[in-house]
């Protein structure tokens, strides 16, 4: 506002003062003289002027150079505290994002770790409890065989020793059923005399330990061959 006024201003004519002098005017044969010092006024008058005109436009030149600057500083400073505030509030947003990541990604890795766990462990069971079935089996195979391998051998050694029994009976039986009948075969002969009875008896005595001892071998084969059957079955 202050430019425009000064441009507005025109140009100032300044007089010199005139003041009454005692004496009488000069002649007017100088006019010529006064001319030029009005010139000279007038002249330094538009300088004065125009000097005024331009200080002035400098000087409001200036202070909106210095206000302009002044309003640049301070967006310049706006904007760089908005790129900081904007920079915290990205670096924040990515901490935050990064951290909810690694909370996902750790939440699942635990997951999966018990996830493994429960899968070794369920697997584990289950071989453990394969191994104990086939123990178990193996076991009771083992001792069904020794069970049935007993009683075999019980059952074959009660048949044997029943048969040893019964042939031993019967061995004994023949050989007291020959010394009976060699008895009184001798006895019919005693007639003969005693010399001839004498003989007789100690031929009776003779045959009966013969049959004696065959019945012991026989008693002694079975019980052998008893006991090989068992060793062969065991």
């Amino acid at each position: 506002m202050l430019r425009s006024s000064l441009l507005r201003l025109k140009p100032a004519i300044c007089l010199p003062p005139t003041r009454p002098y005692a004496t009488v005017p000069p002649p007017p044969s100088k006019p010529k003289q006064q001319s030029d010092n009005t010139i000279v006024y007038v002249a330094l008058g538009i300088a004065a002027a125009g000097g005024a005109y331009y200080y002035f436009r400098e000087s409001d030149e200036a202070r909106d150079l210095k206000e302009k600057a002044k309003k640049d500083e301070e967006e310049a400073k706006r904007k760089g505290q908005e790129a900081v505030v904007a920079t915290k509030a990205r670096a924040n947003d990515t901490y935050r994002q990064g951290q909810a990541t690694y909370e996902s990604t750790k939440q699942e890795s635990k997951e999966l770790l018990d996830k493994g766990i429960r899968a070794t462990e369920a697997r584990g069971r289950s071989i453990g409890e394969d191994l104990e079935a086939k123990l178990d089996s193996a076991k009771n195979s083992t001792i069904s065989g020794l069970t049935r391998a007993r009683d075999s051998t019980e059952q074959l050694y009660s048949e044997a020793r029943s048969t040893a029994e019964r042939k031993a009976k019967e061995a004994r039986e023949e050989a007291e059923k020959k010394a009976e009948e060699t008895k009184a075969s001798w006895s019919s002969w005693f007639s003969w005399g005693s010399s001839k009875a004498k003989g007789g008896a100690s031929k009776v005595e003779i045959e009966a330990d013969r049959f004696r001892r065959e019945t012991a071998q026989k008693t002694a084969d079975v019980a052998d061959e008893t006991k090989e059957r068992a060793q062969k079955h065991a």
